[in-house]
C-alpha cells in the first residue's frame, strides 16, 4: 500500500524521504509521515448524502497510524491528524495546501464505494434491493454501516431449509396466547412492506406495546420475534436506559425492519419517572406521526432529520398513560404464566430458522417490489382498506386509530400467510383458517385494547397521577403522628397521611394535575371546581352538609404553645388510601 502510494505521488511530482516525510515538488517538506487513503464512501441518499475518506498513516519509523474515518467536510481543518494521532504528527508551516492537494490526488486513485446508513430497501438504478448489515438481497452494489450498536441486524447467507425455516416462524402462534401472538407475527411480516407501503401513501402510525408483570417473559418473546431479523442474544437495539437521541437515531437507521425498546418500568425517584416518561411520548409520537424533531446548528441552518422508518415494539411492566399517547398503541397484556416455557426454548435454540425465513420472504417480496407492471404498495393499500372496512363494521364505538392499526397488522399477518401458502407450508384449506384466525383473534385484541387504552375518565386520571406523585415521591406527603401531629418542619408540604386516609391541599393538588397533564401532552379543560364535584359524585372525597370540602384538625409545631402544638383546622381533600393504591 506504502509502494503504491509513492507511486501515485511521484506521478504528480511529490515524493517521499527515507524517514517517511513528504515533499513537494521543489523538495519542501510538506508533513512528517505518509498519508494513506484506504478509500472514500459515500453514505446515504439526497440532501443527507455524505462522503467520509478512511485512511491511515506511516510515521518516520514506519509504524502505521490508526485507520480512521474523516467525514470529507472535515478535511480541510487538519484538526483531525493531532485530535486522531497525537501532536507529533504535523503539516508543516504553509503546506496545508500541499497536503491537502495530495490528500485530493490518493482520494481520486482510490476505491470509491457506496454506503447506506440504513438497513431495508434501497433502490438503485430504478430497482429495489434489500440491506442488512452483512450483504444485500437483490442487485445493489451497497454496503451498509450503522455502527457496531446495530450491526447485530442481519440476515442468513443461505436458507438451507424453507419450509423448515418457515414452519418454525409459524409456530411462534403457539407460545403464548393469540392475542398476543397473531399481532407480534403481524408486525414483523409488516416491517419489510414499508417501503412498497410508503411508494403509494401514508405509513402505518402505530406502535406495539408488550406489557405484563416481571417474570411473565415479556422480553425473552420480544427478543425471540425480533430474531428473524438478526442476531439479539447479547444485546438489544434500545432500552429505556439510552436517551431519546440515541434512539431517535437508530429509529432512522431500521428501516423496513422491527425495531425494540426494551423495559418500561417502574423507578424510584421523579426525575427517573419523568425522564422514562419523556422517553416512551417521544419515541411514540415519532413512530405514531412518523415525524423527526426539527434540528438546527447554532447559525439556525436546518440538520438532518431522523425520522422513524420501520416498525416499533416496546415493552413495559404496564401501560404507559396518556390520552393522546395510547391512541397510538396497540396494547398487547402478557399474563404470567402464559407463555409456553418448552416451546419458547425450543424457538430460542433455533433462532437462525426465523432469520431464515425473514430471508425467504425478502426473497419473495423482491420481484413484487420491481415488478413495473404492476403497483405492489397498491395491492396492500387496497388489502388495507378492506380489512379496516370489516374491522369498523364488526367492532363499534371504536378510535379509529385502532381500527388502523389492527388492519395493518391484519396486512402483515395475510401477507406472510400467503408467502407460507407459496411456499408449500400451507395447504389452502390451512391458508384460509389461518386467515379466519387472524381475523378473530384482531377483532378480540381490538375489543380488548379498546378497553385498555380508551379515555379515562378526569377521576381516574386525577387518582392516578397522584399515585404516580406519591409512588415517585414527587410531591412532599407527611404522616400524621400522635393524634394528628405534624413532626415534620418540611417546605413545601402537599398533604398529610394517616392509618385511612390522605389529606390534600386542594390548589395544589390541582395545580400538579394540570402541570403534570400538559408535560404528558394532554390539554385538561376541566376547572378546579369542575374536578372536585366529579370527585364527590364518584364519592372519592368527603365533604360536610353544606357540601364544602371537609376539614381536619391538624397539630403544628410551635414552641410559643404550651404544649409546643396549635391547632390548624383548613379544608382538605380527603380521599380514602386505598383509592389511590387501587387504580
Amino acid at each position: 500500500m506504502k509502494s503504491r502510494c509513492i507511486q501515485i505521488l511521484k506521478n504528480y511530482n511529490f515524493s517521499v524521504t527515507k524517514q517517511n516525510y513528504l515533499l513537494d515538488s521543489d523538495g519542501n517538506k510538506v508533513s512528517n509521515f505518509i498519508p494513506i487513503i484506504i478509500g472514500q464512501y459515500i453514505i446515504g441518499q439526497g440532501r443527507d448524502r455524505r462522503a467520509v475518506i478512511v485512511l491511515m498513516g506511516i510515521d518516520e519509523y514506519g509504524n502505521e497510524l490508526e485507520t480512521i474515518n474523516i467525514e470529507a467536510q472535515d478535511i480541510d481543518s487538519l484538526k483531525w491528524i493531532k485530535n486522531s494521532w497525537g501532536f507529533q504528527y504535523k503539516v508543516f508551516p504553509k503546506m496545508k495546501d500541499q497536503f491537502l492537494e495530495v490528500l485530493e490526488i490518493l482520494v481520486v486513485n482510490s476505491i470509491t464505494k457506496k454506503m447506506s446508513d440504513q438497513i431495508g430497501w434501497v433502490k438503485d438504478n430504478e430497482k429495489y434491493s434489500y440491506l442488512h448489515t452483512r450483504g444485500v438481497i437483490g442487485e445493489s452494489d451497497k454496503e451498509v454501516d450503522v455502527g457496531e450498536h446495530l450491526s447485530n441486524y442481519f440476515l442468513p447467507s443461505e436458507i438451507v431449509d424453507i419450509q423448515k425455516s418457515c414452519q418454525a416462524s409459524l409456530k411462534l402462534l403457539e407460545v403464548a396466547h393469540y392475542e398476543v401472538t397473531v399481532p407480534l407475527l403481524g408486525l414483523v411480516y409488516l416491517s419489510p412492506l414499508l417501503q412498497a407501503i410508503k411508494d403509494v401513501g401514508k405509513m402505518p402510525e402505530f406502535v406495539v406495546w408488550l406489557f405484563g408483570t416481571t417474570g411473565s417473559r415479556k422480553t425473552s418473546l420480544a427478543r425471540v420475534f425480533l430474531s428473524h431479523f438478526g442476531d439479539f442474544t447479547n444485546r438489544l437495539p434500545a432500552t429505556f436506559n439510552d436517551t431519546y437521541a440515541s434512539i431517535e437515531i437508530k429509529a432512522h437507521a431500521i428501516k423496513d425492519s422491527l425495531n425494540l425498546v426494551d423495559d418500561y418500568a417502574p423507578k424510584q425517584t421523579k426525575n427517573q419517572k419523568y425522564g422514562q416518561d419523556e422517553i416512551a411520548e417521544k419515541t411514540i409520537r415519532a413512530y405514531g406521526d412518523r415525524i423527526a424533531r426539527g434540528r438546527a446548528n447554532s447559525s439556525m441552518i436546518s440538520q438532518k432529520q431522523y425520522t422513524p422508518q420501520g416498525m416499533l415494539l416496546m415493552t413495559g411492566e404496564n401501560l404507559i398513560r396518556g390520552h393522546s399517547t395510547v391512541a397510538r398503541l396497540v396494547a398487547l397484556e402478557l399474563d404470567k404464566g402464559s407463555v409456553d416455557l418448552e416451546l419458547l426454548k425450543e424457538i430460542q435454540d433455533n433462532t437462525s430458522l426465523l432469520g431464515e425465513s425473514m430471508r425467504g420472504y425478502i426473497e419473495w417480496l423482491l420481484p413484487q417490489m420491481n415488478d413495473e407492471s404492476s403497483s405492489f404498495g397498491e395491492i396492500i393499500a387496497y388489502n388495507f382498506d378492506i380489512y379496516k372496512d370489516g374491522l369498523a363494521e364488526m367492532v363499534v364505538d371504536v378510535h379509529g386509530r385502532s381500527i388502523e392499526s389492527c388492519a395493518w397488522l391484519m396486512v402483515g399477518i395475510s401477507s406472510m400467510l400467503t408467502y407460507f401458502k407459496d411456499k408449500g407450508v400451507l395447504s389452502e384449506d390451512e391458508f384460509e383458517q389461518h386467515i379466519q384466525l387472524a381475523k378473530d383473534t384482531i377483532v378480540k385484541l381490538l375489543i380488548k385494547n379498546n378497553s385498555l387504552t380508551k379515555e379515562s375518565s378526569p377521576v381516574d386520571e386525577f387518582l392516578y397521577i397522584l399515585k404516580e406523585a406519591i409512588d415517585s415521591k414527587s410531591v412532599n406527603i407527611i404522616t400524621l403522628v400522635d393524634g394528628n401531629k405534624v413532626i415534620a418542619t418540611d417546605d413545601n408540604i402537599y398533604g398529610y397521611k394517616d392509618d385511612k386516609y390522605y389529606y390534600f391541599y386542594p390548589d395544589m393538588t390541582y395545580n400538579y394535575f394540570i402541570d403534570r397533564q400538559s408535560k404528558l401532552g394532554n390539554y385538561v379543560s376541566l376547572t378546579k371546581k369542575g374536578l372536585f364535584k366529579l370527585l364527590k359524585e364518584n364519592s372519592i372525597i368527603k365533604v360536610d352538609s353544606d357540601g364544602l370540602l371537609s376539614k381536619h384538625t391538624i397539630k403544628v409545631k410551635d414552641d410559643t404553645r404550651e404544649y409546643g402544638y396549635r391547632d390548624e383546622r383548613p379544608r382538605f381533600l380527603h380521599i380514602p388510601i386505598h383509592s389511590i393504591e387501587t387504580i
